[in-house]
């Protein structure tokens, strides 16, 4: 059935319907429900939208308002225009015209009209092959290709039987969207399938299958070795998380894949989503990767295979991260250092109320008065940074680094918030979306903080205010200020709906200034390992800390008693064991009780006994037999014969070359101990050797010296080293001798023979000139002593008749025979050496229809 463009249009909306119905359904039934974007229908691309306005307490304060063009029109060269949530365009700019035509043709989106080649295009303009690609979203290029035989780039080695294997290749240009500044427009959700999800630790726990394995890649990379710079990962096609089944086609400059095929763009999709997720994640859970943003991945699509048989995979990935800002990636050591100075500094002074004990709330409540001292909502370079491309106002850098600036807008806040309770253990979480106030929604950043297992909302930023900062947004619930997280962070629908932790919706009661009162106090004995303290407990706002600590007490222990029966081989005693501290003494010490053998096992353990105790039977001497000699041995415990392999295993040293050989047995399973027995290794006589056939020799009036092979189990034996050969009798017709003597490792003499035999006649003519007659011609044979005719009515010789003739003679008549019947006839030659007869090959058969 086909089905045109607009009928798949409509059932393609009447199935985004269904879904977004069972969406809001879900949805309905608990918060703990998540989103999983999975595309469906149509072509997503990745675009950076850097100019989302960000909401702030100036706005609040009157200090100026930034606004941007919403919607999704991009400012980028002209190169995407008019993009909504269900169109897309592709640049043809970034494409050879020649390319497209020769690949599998042009690539098409819905609703969108492509440029003939001789229409310019709007407000762009062909980059030369060594321009870099603008940054606009998917790029395909068709570049690389390569054809190679034989052992593929993977090593893949061709099969002679088959067609030969070869590598096809072309790469693909992705420009990532850049999470680092939040849109002030939430993507609307493309068509998707729920799936239950929750906040576990980061955002990267979230990510599965290989959008995890390429975060965790640059957590690696990144975070874990702090590299900066350009990370590559190279897949073989064994390895590649993706692969697919690949059409091959021919180009104008060669063989290409064929980009067009659903089994290409599905694999092509996945990998931009995996792309995009995995960096989103990453971003929000570690803001101390300060100097990165978005960036640009290249990946090579290679397809090995031959024939009409192809299997596509992605062999590489190289990703390039943009910079914050000119020179950020010099810094990472500095920043490091100034962290840890930053953070120890706060820790001295996080002892608000003075009791001697730092609590937790206490650390949070100092990291935001720290961050909303040292930085300054800077409106002005927020008005220009698309153009200067300096993006440090967005990064958590200038809090900690003086060089930098502290200048910052929300996300400088948010990110260096959780860099600090990252520093402390304090679950913290960066949260993007829009918030609504005056009538206008904007972008903006703020936190999610967990204190005794709740979290609560923080926003620095509009605490932070022009005449000083308030704690109005201090661990508050989260029904302030018309706030709507999303879970794009890139702020685009093409990537993970990431899932927050769910948000108290009450503020967090709290003593301000930290001055608790109606605390209660609970006393901790100490023990032989632990310390004793006090807990105090505010009755107020439920704060918990601990006081100063009691010495350790040595004689508080907490014994658990075990009694050991003894064994054969081990002492029994009671043993008493401090479950706090591991301390143990015994007590109560009985003597093993020993080994009671009967035919080599222990009647009460069922242990074996030593191999030693055993009967080894002794080994005979062995003919060296040119490989290592492994001759059985029995092993016995009275009447009990004892498995190899099960009960002991037999090990050889010397075992090769003739002299003094070893095996030696040790126990295994129940049986234990080691005993060898020596053996001799004495020479092979030549009479047991394997010989090769040796056929007749025709005469030829010289010597004959046939070559013969000699082979020991299997190895060939060497000539003048293992053996020597001599030759006798071996010129005339007759019975010649080959007389082989043993040396080295070999001894004795051994007679092999042959036959020399008379050159086979020439069959020369065979006619019927009489009835019942046929008449045999051949040429004479010089030496031969007779003649031998075989005649027979089949050509398999079956019934064969023969008849004689001298030595002299040179054709021979038959008579007596059947009369218009075909018959076949062949001739050899002999000569009679010491009353036997040697004969010659057979001539060539001829046949002749006798005379009626």
């Amino acid at each position: 059935m086909r089905i045109d463009e607009g009928d798949e249009k409509d059932l393609r909306n009447k199935f985004i319907s269904l879904l977004l119905c069972l969406a809001l359904m879900f949805q309905a039934g608990g918060a703990a429900w998540g989103e999983e974007i999975i595309s469906v229908g149509e072509e997503q691309l990745f675009w950076e939208e850097t100019g989302a306005a960000e909401s702030d307490n100036d706005l609040i304060t009157g200090q100026g308002m930034e606004t941007l063009s919403k919607g999704s029109d991009l400012q980028e060269a002209g190169t995407l225009e008019d993009i909504s949530n269900d169109e897309l365009l592709v640049d043809d700019s970034l494409q050879d015209p020649a390319a497209v035509e020769s690949s599998a043709g042009t690539e098409v989106f819905p609703e969108t009209e492509v440029p003939s080649e001789t229409e310019a295009l709007p407000e762009t303009e062909v980059p030369s092959e060594t321009e870099a690609l603008p940054e606009t979203g998917i790029e395909e290029v068709l570049a690389e290709e390569t054809l190679t035989n034989g052992a593929d780039a993977e090593g893949l080695l061709e099969d002679p039987e088959t067609e030969e294997l070869q590598v096809v290749t072309i790469t693909e240009t992705v420009d990532l969207s850049d999470p680092t500044v939040v849109s002030d427009t939430i993507p609307a959700a493309a068509v998707r399938m729920f799936r239950m999800a929750q906040f576990n630790g980061c955002f990267g726990n979230q990510l599965t299958g290989s959008a995890r394995e390429l975060y965790d890649s640059r957590v690696d990379y990144y975070v874990t070795k702090r590299n900066t710079g350009a990370m590559v990962l190279s897949y073989t096609l064994d390895d590649s998380p993706y692969t697919f089944a690949a059409e091959i086609i021919q180009t104008q400059t060669g063989k290409g894949i064929n980009t067009e095929t659903e089994e290409y763009q599905a694999v092509q999709q996945q990998v931009l989503f995996d792309l995009q997720s995995s960096i989103d994640a990453f971003i929000y859970d570690h803001p101390e990767i300060f100097w990165l943003r978005g960036g640009k991945c290249i990946y090579k699509m290679s397809a090995v295979g031959s024939g009409s048989n192809w299997t596509g995979y992605v062999s590489e990935l190289f990703y390039t991260p943009s910079l914050a800002f000119s020179g950020a990636d010099f810094l990472v050591s500095a920043f490091d250092s100034a962290v840890t100075q930053t953070v120890n500094s706060l820790l001295s002074k996080a002892d608000i109320d003075g009791n001697g004990c730092v609590e937790q709330l206490e650390l949070i409540m100092t990291a935001h008065d720290y961050l909303c001292q040292r930085f300054y909502y800077d409106s002005s370079s927020y008005q220009n940074y698309e153009s200067s491309g300096d993006y440090r106002i967005f990064c958590s850098a200038g809090g900690f680094l003086d060089s930098v600036g502290t200048g910052v807008v929300c996300e400088g806040y948010a990110k260096a918030f959780k860099v600090i309770c990252d520093q402390w253990g304090i679950p913290c979480v960066l949260i993007g979306g829009t918030v609504t106030q005056n009538g206008k929604t904007e972008g903006h950043m703020w936190n999610g903080i967990q204190l005794n297992g709740k979290w609560y909302l923080m926003d620095v930023t509009w605490d932070d205010g022009s005449s000083g900062y308030s704690y109005k947004y201090f661990m508050v619930g989260n029904t302030l200020s018309g706030r709507v997280s999303s879970g794009y962070f890139g702020g685009v629908s093409f990537s993970t709906a990431f899932v927050y932790p769910q948000l108290e919706t009450e503020a967090l009661v709290y003593c301000l200034g930290m001055q608790h009162e109606q605390v209660t106090e609970t006393v901790i004995t100490p023990t032989c390992v632990a310390k004793g303290y006090t807990v105090y407990t505010c009755n107020h706002c439920g704060s918990v800390w601990q006081g100063k600590e009691t010495a350790i007490d040595s004689n508080n222990h907490n014994y658990q008693k075990v009694v050991t029966a003894p064994t054969c081989t081990n002492q029994g005693n009671t043993t008493y064991t401090c479950s706090r501290c591991g301390f143990s003494y015994k007590t109560d010490v009985k003597a093993a009780l020993g080994h009671n053998y009967s035919s080599g096992i222990c009647t009460r353990c069922g242990g074996g006994d030593s191999i030693v105790n055993a009967s080894v039977s002794s080994i005979g001497t062995q003919a060296y037999g040119a490989k290592a000699l492994t001759p059985a041995v029995t092993v016995k415990f009275g009447s009990r014969v004892l498995r190899q392999g099960t009960d002991y295993t037999v090990t050889y040293r010397n075992n090769v070359n003739r002299g003094t050989a070893y095996a030696t047995v040790t126990g295994i399973g129940i049986y234990r101990g080691t005993v060898s027995r020596s053996f001799t290794i004495g020479t092979r006589s030549v009479s047991s050797l394997t010989v090769s056939a040796i056929g007749d020799r025709v005469y030829t009036g010289k010597t004959q010296k046939p070559s013969v092979t000699l082979r020991n189990n299997g190895v060939k034996l060497v000539k003048d080293k293992d053996y020597t050969i001599s030759y006798s009798k071996n010129k005339s017709i007759g019975q010649a001798v080959i007389t082989i003597k043993g040396k080295g490792n070999y001894s004795g003499t051994r007679k092999i023979y042959f036959s020399i035999v008379p050159k086979a006649p020439t069959f020369s003519k065979l006619k019927s000139s009489s009835k019942g007659k046929l008449t045999a011609y051949w040429k004479r044979v010089s030496g031969a002593g007779g003649y031998q005719i075989q005649y027979s009515l089949n050509s398999s010789f079956g019934s064969v008749k023969s008849v004689t003739a001298g030595s002299g003679s040179s054709s021979k008549t038959i008579s007596g025979l059947a009369k218009g019947k075909v018959y076949y006839v062949r001739v050899r030659c002999y000569k009679k050496v010491s009353g036997k007869k040697y004969y010659s090959a057979w001539s060539k058969v001829r046949k002749v229809t006798v005379k009626k």
